[in-house]
C-alpha cells in the first residue's frame, strides 16, 4: 500500500545446507495483498481478528456486484444501491474492475476510494452483512485519505470486516442474487 516495502524472505535452513529442514523467516506488513482489516485496524478497542469465532468466518450468502471504476472515483451508497445487490447477503463482495491495474502504479496511487456513508447505508439496508470486499487495494485512496479513513472507521464501526485487494476479475458470475 502507498509504495510501500513487500513481502521480505529470507532462508533460515535449508535442507541443501545440511539443514534438518527447509524454513524461511518472512517479513511484511499486515497492508499487504489481499487482506481484511477487523475494527481494530481503526477503532481503538475494536474487535481484533482473534476475537472472531471460527464460525464467523463461513457466509452462507455472498453476493457480488458490479461498478465499474474510473482512478480517483467516490463509490458512495447511490453507486452501490443502483448495482442492485442482494440486501439479504452476509459478504458483499465490489467489482470495480481496477484490479486490471494491480501491476501499474495507478493501483496504489488513484485507486477508487469509498465514501463515509456506506456505513450507514450498510447498516440500514443489509441487515445480515458481516463482511465487505472489493478488487481495490483499500477502502481509501492516495487521492482522498481523509475520506478513506473516515469510511474504515464508519464501516469497522458496525462490526462489517473489509477485504482489501481482492482478485475479482475472473468471476464470470454473480455469486447470489
Amino acid at each position: 500500500y502507498a509504495g510501500g516495502q513487500g513481502i521480505e524472505l529470507r532462508h533460515v535452513k535449508s535442507l541443501s545446507c545440511g539443514d534438518s529442514c527447509n524454513q524461511l523467516h518472512i517479513s511484511m506488513t499486515n497492508h499487504i495483498g489481499t487482506h481484511v482489516d477487523v475494527p481494530s485496524h481503526f477503532i481503538e478497542g475494536g474487535k481484533t481478528i482473534t476475537d472472531y469465532l471460527p464460525n464467523e468466518w463461513v457466509f452462507s450468502r455472498c453476493c457480488l456486484i458490479d461498478i465499474p471504476c474510473t482512478p480517483g472515483q467516490i463509490i458512495d451508497a447511490n453507486a452501490v444501491h443502483d448495482a442492485q445487490p442482494d440486501i439479504e447477503c452476509d459478504f458483499l463482495m465490489i467489482r470495480t474492475g481496477f484490479g486490471k491495474q494491480r501491476n501499474e502504479a495507478c493501483y496504489w496511487q488513484s485507486s477508487p476510494v469509498f465514501h463515509k456513508d456506506l456505513g450507514g447505508y450498510f447498516e440500514d439496508q443489509f441487515k445480515h452483512l458481516s463482511m465487505i470486499g472489493f478488487d481495490t487495494i483499500s477502502l481509501s485512496s492516495m487521492t482522498d485519505r481523509i475520506m478513506g479513513r473516515e469510511a474504515h472507521k464508519e464501516i469497522l464501526g458496525r462490526n462489517i470486516r473489509i477485504v482489501e485487494d481482492m482478485k475479482l476479475d475472473q468471476v464470470v458470475s454473480p455469486i447470489a442474487k
